[in-house]
């Protein structure tokens, strides 16, 4: 996203409340720095663009 190395944090791509038999699926993960993690949490982010970054 922004291109941070730091203060990184495991975010889930579908989120685990909505579909929990992603949770430990490693092909919903993607690392994010804090800054943009909270930023997808609050969805400005499109899950379209979230998924692209991981294929």
């Amino acid at each position: 996203m922004c291109g941070s190395h730091e203060d990184l944090d495991a975010h889930h791509i579908m989120p685990k409340s909505r579909y929990p038999h992603w949770k430990y699926n490693v092909d919903n993960g993607i690392t994010l720095c804090n800054q943009c993690h909270e930023k997808a949490d609050k969805g400005l982010f499109a899950l379209s663009f979230l998924l692209g970054i991981t294929s």
